[in-house]
Formats: structure tokens, C-alpha cells, sequence
């Protein structure tokens, strides 16, 4: 089914957990970019950033090299979500302000729980209880629900939840 249908993302999604369920880690990944090329989905980067070990500086730039890949608004709302993750703030602000502008509803919630983020950070005198403190706030502040507008990957028009067919071009969804 993958074969014949390449940009559905349920059998991306079905095909790269069983690549990464027999430790093909590296053809799983593949899949994934290809898939995220086409169109960004947050269920692709989790499903991605799960690939990488804790901490690893390696797989934190594979990871922001992969997010990179889209340019969409879903793109940017992951990419601001894995550097909120990391604490870097300023990139995280920047991504998700980019998606705000394209009216990420999402975004926006987040961009809302920055600064108590950067309190967070700010509050604490001993480096790694602020860490802490920080990655609770960021916890919070991802626990929203994803945009609930789907997006037509042909013409971009906007509609309420998905649909086989956009109402606007008449494109396969």
C-alpha cells in the first residue's frame, strides 16, 4: 500500500514503526523525511524525534535538520515545539511566531507560555533546578490539542477537519 500511495501518511506512519520495530532506524528515517517533504505532520515528529537518544548533540541537529525539511506551518509548529524541548528559546519564539502569522491556532497557545518559560529559567538560582523548573513549564505549554484547521497540500485553502477531496480545488486530500 506504501508503494502506491507514498504521501499517505497513516501508511508512512504504519510502514516506519515497523522499519524501527526490526531496527532498520535508518531507512525508517528516510520514510519519514520523504513523508515530511511532502507535507509536515506532528505525528511524523514524534514519531522521528523518538528515533534519537536523550541528549545526544547529534541527534538534536539530525533532529533540526529533519523539522527544517517543512516549510509549512506544521512544520514550524513542531520545529518551535523540539527547540521548546530544549530550552532554546529564541529559535522556539521565532518558529512558532512564523506558524502564528500563518494562523497556527496551536502556535499561538504555546507562544502564550513563553514567558513563563523564560520566568521559569529566570527564578531559580541553581542552573539544573531552573532546567527543571523550565521543562514543566514546557510540558504545560505542549499539552494543548494540534490546530484543528486542516490544510489543502494543493492550494492551501482551510477547512474545519480533513476531507477526501478539498472543497476549494476538488484535489485529493
Amino acid at each position: 500500500a506504501l508503494e502506491q500511495t507514498s504521501g499517505f501518511l497513516p501508511a508512512v506512519l504504519v510502514r516506519a514503526r515497523a522499519l524501527l520495530d526490526v531496527g532498520k532506524t535508518a531507512q525508517a528515517k528516510a520514510l519519514m523525511t520523504r513523508a515530511w517533504k511532502r507535507r509536515a505532520h506532528p505525528d511524523l515528529s514524534t514519531l522521528y524525534q523518538s528515533t534519537a537518544p536523550e541528549n545526544a548533540n547529534r541527534a538534536k541537529r539530525q533532529t533540526i535538520r529533519f523539522l527544517s525539511g517543512g516549510t509549512d506551518r506544521g512544520a514550524q509548529v513542531a520545529m518551535g515545539e523540539y527547540l521548546l524541548t530544549q530550552l532554546d528559546l529564541s529559535p522556539a519564539r521565532a518558529a512558532l511566531e512564523a506558524a502564528q502569522d500563518r494562523g497556527s491556532a496551536r502556535a499561538s497557545q504555546i507562544l502564550d507560555q513563553v514567558p513563563a518559560i523564560e520566568a521559569a529559567l529566570e527564578q531559580e538560582e541553581d542552573a539544573a533546578e531552573a532546567q527543571e523548573r523550565a521543562r514543566g513549564r514546557v510540558q504545560i505549554a505542549l499539552s494543548g490539542g494540534q490546530d484543528s484547521a486542516w490544510v489543502c497540500a494543493s492550494c492551501g485553502s482551510l477547512s474545519k477537519g480533513w476531507q477526501l477531496t478539498c472543497r476549494t480545488c476538488e484535489e485529493a486530500g
